[in-house]
């Protein structure tokens, strides 16, 4: 086994003993910066030689669930995963098809549907990602414990795919909301101590957020965001869009309960693998004559294998900026191989190395691997950090 797939069943069972976070659960479900263009080891079944082998490793956690197809001439191996992971899926893990899909509905931000109480904190509402395709896809990760997730603090990326039908319902029951004729930006009312979280008016508790409806050949925007975002904002949405907001909220990122069993081709949870990731070469503060100095900054095989791609920048914050490359799983799953030697990023939703430490907590050069979804985007960091 190597140093790589050594830290991948670490990762993939973390857990068992997750490294805790810098900050508190604040900081956890607070976190959302977006980028766009934007490990036990798993069981297997196999036929090989008309004769069925089958080894089975259980380590604790759910491990990873296998299925068997012998085509009529050669050999076809399958592996399915029941469970989330962080980083490089399993070498043999099946990618998701297509390849490439249309993005027709998405949700990204807080989740109201999926809120739970911190003893002497009140209520935490977590972060969502939700994208659905046009050929039945739902593609979506969550901060927290999920059941199929790949540790205590977020699910990984995960896939249930509904019928044509459950895809023309799921929209026409967001559209029937009436908010999405156009897009449309709400401001929640001013929390007050009696009311520290917006409510409806039946006590309905309301979550900060963006969705997108595909409308003809374009995507319609609604935005619902806090008015203490900025003094400037003042609280604008009615009480019929105020009502309507949970029903969003419930329809995007708690699919499976609000469609009929009917809507679904496969409504069982299984894990999104990706047939491309992000390589991302991020630096904080920025260096001049990114990312060839990074890159010299890495062990010499990695350096080799990313020398000769292309990267396109992007500003993560006013101190960040990364310089990441589209390359395809199996490539990805060497790169980081190569650099499984670097000291391993303590960011439990993501999987990331550090290549030098600052003086300071926020200088900081990292190599992360996130992966492309279906529409030809990424969320840097699992849309975190």
């Amino acid at each position: 086994m190597s140093t790589y797939e050594h830290d991948l069943l670490t990762a993939r069972f973390a857990a068992l003993a997750p490294k805790a976070l810098p900050g508190d659960w604040d900081d956890v479900l607070g976190r959302s910066g977006a980028v766009r263009p934007r490990r036990g080891r798993p069981a297997r079944s196999f036929w090989r030689g008309g004769r069925r082998r089958k080894l089975v490793v259980a380590l604790a956690v759910a491990v990873l669930v296998p299925a068997v197809a012998a085509a009529a001439y050669g050999t076809v191996r399958i592996l399915i995963l029941d469970r989330g992971f962080i980083g490089l899926p399993p070498v043999g893990a099946t990618p998701s098809a297509p390849e490439s899909g249309e993005l027709v509905l998405r949700w990204r931000g807080r989740s109201a549907v999926h809120s739970f109480t911190i003893p002497n904190r009140g209520l935490a509402m977590p972060f969502v990602n939700v994208f659905v395709y046009a050929d039945g896809r739902v593609i979506w990760h969550r901060e927290g414990h999920v059941p199929e997730g790949a540790n205590e603090l977020t699910s990984g990326y995960l896939e249930q795919r509904l019928t044509s039908d459950g895809v023309d319902l799921l929209r026409s029951e967001l559209v029937a909301t009436g908010l999405f004729d156009r897009n449309l930006k709400l401001v929640l009312p001013r929390m007050t101590e009696d009311t520290p979280v917006p409510r409806t008016e039946i006590g309905e508790p309301v979550s900060c957020w963006e969705a997108d409806v595909r409308r003809g050949d374009r995507l319609v925007r609604l935005r619902c965001v806090p008015s203490y975002a900025s003094p400037s904002l003042r609280g604008n949405v009615t009480p019929e869009q105020l009502s309507a907001l949970p029903r969003v909220d419930a329809l995007l990122t708690d699919t499976a309960s609000a469609l009929p069993p009917s809507a679904w081709a496969v409504r069982k949870v299984r894990a999104f693998v990706p047939s491309h990731f992000a390589v991302c070469l991020a630096t904080s503060p920025p260096l001049t004559d990114a990312p060839r100095r990074i890159l010299s900054l890495l062990p010499a095989r990695a350096e080799e294998l990313l020398r000769d791609r292309s990267w396109t920048g992007y500003k993560v914050s006013g101190r960040t900026v990364a310089y990441c490359s589209k390359v395809a799983t199996d490539d990805a799953r060497e790169i980081a191989n190569a650099v499984s030697g670097l000291e391993r990023h303590p960011w439990a939703e993501s999987l990331i190395y550090d290549v030098v430490k600052g003086a300071k907590d926020w200088e900081e050069t990292t190599i992360s691997f996130d992966p492309y979804l279906p529409h030809d985007e990424f969320l840097l960091y699992d849309g975190g950090r």
